[in-house]
């Protein structure tokens, strides 16, 4: 089966799903990549199956923000696809960027009979303009089967009117090869002191909660913070750490290369993810619950977005901006070791279930067989 993947994802998980598909007999994969994001041709040694094509974005910035990926287009504009008749076209772009239309006017130029399969992880219906909508709407009308990465966005799709069907799947798993469950004591060593160790993964912006999550920890003595990530507001959480009295409780390590990062999150006995909710953005998945989760480390979230969705029955949630909410539910975890014991047991179970890259890729190479047996509709 001929398979177009076209995405521009520079994650290695979106890769290693890539490999684990292409290792497949029955497909050849020709993968669609954006120069600057992510591998180019010969890069896939494992995957017999896989070869990859290469485009470039152009940004077309009076047609939005400065920089927005979602405002540009991607040359050359056939994506390939002259001559190579896929079964399957599959895209993992946003349904609102102007390199998704152009995909699907592609696949109607030169690759008619093939089904065309889209991605949408919004979770939330935001004010857009009538151009912005126009575009959603053609491509949701182009689109044979979506996949969502939330039930959330499966229901603004409906919203949207989008009547065909949709599958509920993560855009990529956690790789179990490095995020495990493992002794902790030689990266706690070197992140910070012993005691109860609250950790956060990701983005230093404001709808990310981390000042949320330092109000929090304030009021539980001996608790320490480990906070893994670099953004805008670095240096504001750093001065409210301080002012807070956390500055000997509180660690900053900054961004960290992928592999490293499973090291620092096994040095934590809880990893929270204090997300709020903003007009333009809701939590639409939190890839390092499931990574917290793999390694056996408890998770808290908000209660938004998709993340209860996410935890299930394998760590504990909190209202939205809730700090008090949150300190208990640190102080509950803290003081019960059996829940502890009980949740770096589940956690792992449920991303085994659910969330490994190799799980994500069986299910979408089924996916893909059922499109190609059902034919074109």
């Amino acid at each position: 089966m001929r398979i177009q993947f076209i995405a521009g994802y520079d994650h290695p998980a979106y890769h290693r799903k890539v490999e684990l598909l292409a290792d497949e007999l029955d497909f050849d994969i020709c993968h669609v990549t954006i120069a600057g994001y992510g591998r180019t041709s010969g890069r896939y040694p494992s995957a017999g199956g896989v070869r990859s094509y290469e485009v470039r974005a152009f940004r077309a910035g009076y047609l939005g923000r400065r920089g927005d990926p979602h405002r540009g287009f991607l040359w050359p504009p056939h994506y390939a696809l002259p001559g190579r008749h896929p079964h399957i076209v599959h895209l993992e772009s946003d349904v609102e960027a102007l390199g998704t239309l152009q995909v699907a006017l592609a696949r109607r130029l030169w690759a008619a009979d093939a089904r065309l399969v889209g991605y949408s992880w919004q979770n939330i219906r935001r004010q857009r303009s009538a151009a912005v909508h126009l575009v959603s709407r053609l491509v949701l009308a182009a689109a044979d089967h979506m996949i969502c990465a939330s039930q959330g966005a499966a229901e603004v799709l409906r919203r949207e009117g989008y009547r065909r069907r949709i599958t509920i799947m993560p855009l990529s798993g956690v790789d179990t090869r490095l995020f495990r469950p493992a002794d902790p004591a030689r990266t706690r060593a070197r992140s910070g002191p012993e005691g109860f160790m609250v950790g956060f993964v990701g983005r230093l912006v404001a709808e990310k909660g981390v000042d949320l999550l330092l109000r929090a920890v304030a009021t539980l003595p001996g608790a320490h913070v480990l906070i893994v990530g670099v953004g805008p507001q670095s240096e504001a959480l750093a001065d409210q750490a301080a002012a807070l009295g956390l500055a000997a409780r509180c660690r900053f390590v900054g961004a960290l290369p992928y592999d490293a990062t499973a090291e620092y999150i096994r040095a934590m006995d809880v990893l929270v993810l204090p997300s709020r909710t903003t007009p333009h953005w809701k939590e639409q998945f939190g890839r390092v619950l499931v990574e917290a989760m793999a390694c056996g480390v408890p998770v808290i979230g908000t209660a938004t977005g998709a993340i209860p969705e996410v935890i299930g029955d394998a760590g504990l949630t909190f209202p939205e901006g809730d700090a008090e909410a949150l300190a208990a539910a640190l102080a509950r975890l803290a003081g019960d070791p059996t829940l502890r014991e009980h949740l770096a047991v589940t956690g792992p179970a449920r991303v085994q279930a659910h969330f490994t890259v190799e799980r994500l890729a069986k299910r979408l190479a089924d996916l893909w067989r059922s499109l190609d047996r059902e034919g074109h509709p």
